[in-house]
């Protein structure tokens, strides 16, 4: 928690007094109670946990199995994953206050990671107005500022509920930012509104369908429950952030435990016909994955910049006096061989796009210059770029890892894999950035892939054999 200044824009609890006491000491104290009630745990590193978010006298118990896990680690940044519970939008909000506030004080917004995740996907926008209003994340704060001993950030995350398959491109992203002291709160409570037992059978399947990393089988556990069983609205409030959350512990080799369970109808037990289910689920860090790329082969931002500069110095060098550019001084990560793309757009549309995935023995620098250069005047879907044009042209670099093969399309991890599909001489080209754009599910991403870029049948990444995949990742600035 921070003492930030109080003309800092503040996002000011909208449930308090509701959800949970606004006095500052019967908040501490209900929290205390209910995390001593909750037994010890071993002490093992939670990446992410699972939490309901009800009112604190429905569900703060189920909640504290969760948090007392979080007791004694060293988090520094909490992402906040939640459904909105009044809007209807594509993608994800964040919010655009810097702090957050609850009877227990402020907590600051991560604004730069903020940033990062808007240059990774358009499914990201702000919106504080669907913030403001909703509790899905507020009734999480006063349980982190009450466990966690040092100072954290927050990034408050809302799916919008309007997109099927938004949820894993932005897991992939998520999980390829996730660094050591980073914590996911998923936020959701379990089904609504069956009778007592209906919701136990119920709920008791999805925890256990959540904590075998089963996407398609909670899926068709969803569709089950709502064709079939009496009163149900729906099993998770927070579909989609749960989806997001089992994708987030496949890549992270997560190991979820459920910590225990109970519904209203245990509260409030003269109403059992129609009731709310809470869960509680910790997800233990495993062996840490290797990542694909190393830090030190990232661009830095200087390296970034000088990029970008020689494709804009090229493409109006080439197009106003028909020379190639000549630069000296190149920064010495900048003359390796390296496969690139340059973007070129115009009022923010694609104005010219064209790359190369294998490097050859041009220097990286050069290959951006020369695809700079082709992206302006040799895309085949788009004239060339004439002069009056160039003061409105933006650009965008995007730096490749080596391709490798892999033997099945499901392994492809969208929002973070570029895919080169090939069958003899027939090749086709998405860049990962596309995944994020169009927000296509994996198999509508393959067949566009085969039939825009390939000419080939939409699904003969099914079914031909001769086909081959491989992945590559891309640094986009």
């Amino acid at each position: 928690m921070s003492s930030p200044d109080t003309e800092k824009s503040t996002r000011k609890p909208a449930v308090a007094g509701t959800f949970y006491p606004a006095d500052q000491k019967e908040l501490q104290q209900k929290i205390q109670v209910s995390l001593d009630n909750a037994p010890d745990s071993p002490k093992k590193k939670v990446a992410m946990i699972l939490v309901p978010h009800a009112g604190y006298d429905f569900s703060a118990d189920i909640a504290a199995l969760a948090y007392k896990t979080l007791i004694g680690q060293k988090i520094k940044r909490v992402y906040l994953l939640g459904n909105s519970h009044f809007d209807r939008f594509p993608g994800v909000v964040v919010d655009d206050n810097e702090f957050w506030e609850t009877p227990l004080g402020k907590a600051e917004v991560d604004r730069e990671k903020i940033q990062e995740l808007f240059a990774f996907s358009p499914l990201v926008r702000t919106h504080s107005p669907t913030h403001g209003k909703d509790h899905a994340l507020e009734v999480q704060l006063p349980f982190l500022q009450t466990v966690l001993d040092s100072p954290f950030t927050i990034i408050p995350l809302l799916f919008g509920n309007n997109t099927l398959y938004e949820y894993e491109s932005m897991a992939n992203i998520l999980s390829s930012m996730y660094e050591d002291g980073d914590l996911f709160v998923i936020s959701t409570d379990l089904s609504h509104y069956p009778p007592f037992e209906i919701a136990k059978k119920i709920d008791q399947e999805t925890l256990k369908l959540i904590s075998r990393k089963d996407g398609e089988g909670l899926k068709e556990h969803a569709k089950s429950a709502l064709t079939t069983k009496e009163n149900m609205l729906t099993i998770l409030c927070g579909l989609p952030a749960v989806e997001c959350a089992i994708v987030i512990a496949r890549e992270l080799n997560l190991e979820p435990k459920v910590l225990g369970y109970k519904n209203s109808g245990d509260v409030e037990t003269e109403n059992k016909n129609r009731v709310v289910g809470y869960g509680a689920i910790s997800f233990i860090l495993g062996k840490s994955r290797q990542k694909k790329q190393d830090e030190k082969e990232l661009l830095n931002a200087e390296e970034q910049a000088m990029l970008l500069q020689i494709a804009k110095t090229s493409v109006e060098n080439f197009i106003q006096n028909n020379t190639i550019s000549d630069f000296g001084d190149i920064m010495p990560k900048l003359k390796k061989p390296s496969g690139a793309f340059v973007t070129i757009k115009r009022g923010g549309q694609l104005r010219g796009c064209v790359g190369l995935i294998l490097p050859d023995d041009r220097p990286l620098w050069k290959v951006v210059r020369d695809m700079a250069i082709a992206s302006a005047t040799k895309d085949g879907r788009f004239r060339s770029v004439m002069a009056n044009e160039l003061p409105e042209l933006s650009y965008e670099v995007s730096v490749l890892s080596s391709p490798t093969k892999i033997d099945d399309w499901q392994k492809i991890k969208l929002g973070i894999d570029g895919v080169v599909l090939t069958k003899g001489e027939r090749v086709g080209i998405f860049l990962p950035q596309v995944a994020r754009e169009t927000l296509w599910s994996k198999e509508r991403f393959l067949s566009e892939l085969c039939f825009q870029k390939a000419g080939l049948a939409p699904d003969a990444f099914k079914t031909d054999p001769e086909i081959t995949l491989s992945v590559f990742q891309a640094q986009v600035f």
